[in-house]
């Protein structure tokens, strides 16, 4: 399926994640975080929280890219770990909501953003970090967080 124009992209939000329904993605993801950050950023106490920087994303799976030990940990660690770190940036940084959406591509866990104005360029926004990860997958650039954090703090601040 080729591109979409993130001007004439649509979504539905079938339902906006529950008090615990982030506290389950906490419980399954965090300790993802916690063991990527302690093999790849072992100086960095990410007891009470990760450093809320997408830099710091990128660090983990650059690491995790150049890491060459027979131990090395499958990607599907990796993009869970910094897929969950991203929807708690976009949450935290931007005003951004947990949600289950349905678009041209099926239903997925996503990241919704609605303006408070109307007179915006973007309606509303819908980012899925899982996904976004899972396709950047075999990329070698390192900056992927950086650059849809760079991406979406535009299109969310105008």
């Amino acid at each position: 399926m080729s591109e979409i124009d993130p001007r004439e992209y649509s979504f539905t939000v079938k339902r906006f994640l529950s008090d615990e329904d982030r506290a389950e993605l906490s419980r399954t993801y965090w300790p993802k975080v916690v063991k990527l950050a302690s093999r790849y950023a072992p100086t960095i106490d990410v007891s009470l929280g990760f450093p809320g920087r997408p830099e710091y994303l990128d660090l983990l799976r650059g690491s995790w890219i150049l890491d060459s030990r027979d131990d090395k940990p499958p990607y599907d660690e990796v993009r869970d770990a910094v897929a969950f770190g991203l929807g708690r940036l976009f949450e935290t940084q931007l005003g951004m909501s947990w949600a289950i959406i349905h678009d041209v591509y099926g239903e997925s866990l996503s990241m919704v953003w609605r303006p408070d104005a109307a007179a915006r360029e973007y309606r509303e926004i819908s980012f899925a970090p899982f996904s976004y990860l899972e396709k950047r997958r075999g990329v070698q650039n390192v900056a992927v967080c950086i650059e849809i954090f760079r991406k979406l703090q535009e299109m969310v601040r105008g």
